[in-house]
């Protein structure tokens, strides 16, 4: 997948990625290589400014992370970080802080990624 991906993203083609991606979704996969493939289509939708459905798209994302895990910390901040650009302040604190809770149930140390507080 990332060998098709990667070359239409550094060139700006994110509606061929997201097309490719979506035939890559259609087939059956493991939860966590399902997660990630939505996180790339994130991505892309949010630089064609569907924030919109960027969002819907890390919920799904979030939904098949396990707990305490760091996809679903990533998850947790890039929707914060989506809700942050709509200037919705207090749901993105809300993620924020998720995220945080997610780090201390996952026991792993993500101060770099937090610099944002």
């Amino acid at each position: 997948m990332r060998t098709e991906i990667v070359p239409l993203m550094k060139s700006g083609h994110f509606e061929a990625a997201i097309a490719k991606l979506e035939i890559f979704l259609s087939s059956e996969m493991r939860p966590d290589l399902r997660r990630e493939a939505i996180g790339f289509k994130t991505h892309f939708k949010e630089e064609l400014g569907d924030l919109r459905g960027a969002e819907e798209d890390l919920l799904t994302a979030r939904s098949l992370a396990q707990e305490g895990s760091y996809g679903r910390f990533v998850n947790e901040l890039c929707l914060g970080g989506l809700c942050e650009k709509q200037q919705r302040i207090s749901e993105a604190l809300s993620w924020y802080r998720s995220a945080l809770r997610t780090c201390i149930e996952g026991r792993f140390a993500v101060a770099a990624r937090l610099n944002r507080f």
